[in-house]
């Protein structure tokens, strides 16, 4: 299945794809950009219609994730993989008893 386009909006690393609501209508996802530990991280925040998303809910979320407020919704496990193996995380890896 090939990526869907992503369209910009006014606030800077939030963006929205389009996706299905019900039989035949449309609603926007909202999906937020941001960097935490030199890694590049995209999260989907939450949906138009199902959430009550909006552009600035988004931004206000993104900001918080980037001040370390409020955590990333999950951690993918190839990311956190990574870092135990890089040592980006305290005591995690193979070597911890």
């Amino acid at each position: 299945m090939p990526a869907q386009k992503r369209f910009p909006t006014k606030y800077p690393g939030v963006h929205y794809i389009h996706g299905k609501w019900g039989e035949d209508k449309q609603q926007k996802i909202f999906l937020i950009r941001y960097r935490e530990n030199g890694l590049a991280i995209e999260e989907k925040v939450g949906r138009q219609r199902e959430d009550g998303m909006t552009e600035a809910k988004a931004s206000r979320i993104r900001a918080h994730r980037m001040s370390g407020t409020e955590p990333p919704m999950q951690k993918e496990e190839g990311l956190v993989k990574s870092m135990e193996t890089d040592g980006r995380l305290e005591g995690s890896g193979p070597n911890t008893s």
